[in-house]
């Protein structure tokens, strides 16, 4: 039997989940006695959709209690920013994030911020597809890169440093962006790896099942006192309003201080 309080939940959010799951294709990862399962497919090998509430409702039954859109679609293509703050405490890693959303705010960036569900941050937006690089997984990695390198040299210049350092071993970056990379695996991840074709990111509302904390939105000013146990529950993103995904024009990231 589905887990009726999970049910329960996404039918109090459906409305806010479909808009960044219709029009795509969804990874969805089902979960029978603590076993996942990541499914892209139906049984007839299509690409899952999910169009309505009906087919939500259907899958979530099925124990399909997690949903993962495609970055990709025809009407346009997310950037997607996976913040993991591995081995430093969310409170400490919401002042990176912290760090990397103020500069996206003085360059004019407009931004969707999520709690991933599990250990770490979602900063995304789309893109009009007929305006990308033709090199596009190049172009939004690229925009990592430069994200990361802006903020690595404000936590270096900041008083927080020597707090990052506790759960740093030194002479490692505050921040990382390549999570295969050996060095640095207690570092701050801001992966850059997931933008690539076929990748998926945890929708907006979306339940991350080890602990059943949700992708909640959330504000800049929400970081400073975000708790997950406490601010993350279904009950929580039921309540929460509906958020829209901005978008962004590629030509502010071809212009100073960008230059991409």
């Amino acid at each position: 039997m589905p887990d009726r309080a999970i049910v329960a939940y996404y039918e109090a959010v459906a409305d806010k989940i479909l808009p960044f799951l219709r029009g795509r294709r969804v990874g969805v990862r089902h979960t029978f006695d603590h076993t996942a399962v990541f499914k892209r497919h139906w049984p007839n090998r299509q690409w899952i959709t999910i169009q309505d509430q009906e087919i939500l409702r259907d899958i979530v039954r099925q124990h399909g209690y997690e949903f993962f859109p495609h970055l990709e679609s025809d009407r346009d293509l997310w950037f997607a920013l996976d913040i993991d703050v591995r081995a430093v405490p969310v409170r400490l890693g919401a002042i990176a994030v912290r760090t990397a959303l103020n500069i996206l705010t003085e360059r004019k960036v407009q931004y969707l911020l999520t709690f991933s569900g599990g250990n770490g941050f979602h900063v995304r937006w789309s893109f009009t597809p007929s305006e990308v690089p033709p090199k596009k997984w190049q172009f939004l990695r690229a925009i990592v890169c430069a994200l990361r390198e802006e903020t690595e040299r404000r936590l270096q210049e900041s008083p927080h440093r020597t707090a990052f350092y506790r759960h740093i071993p030194r002479g490692d970056p505050i921040t990382e962006l390549n999570a295969m990379d050996r060095a640095a695996q207690r570092s701050i991840l801001f992966d850059e790896l997931i933008l690539k074709p076929q990748a998926t990111i945890r929708a907006p509302f979306s339940l991350h099942m080890k602990h059943r904390w949700t992708a909640i939105p959330l504000t800049p000013a929400h970081l400073e006192r975000f708790v997950p146990a406490r601010n993350a529950t279904m009950a929580k993103a039921g309540a929460h309003a509906s958020v829209r995904l901005p978008k962004n024009p590629v030509a502010l990231f071809r212009r100073p201080p960008w230059n991409l």
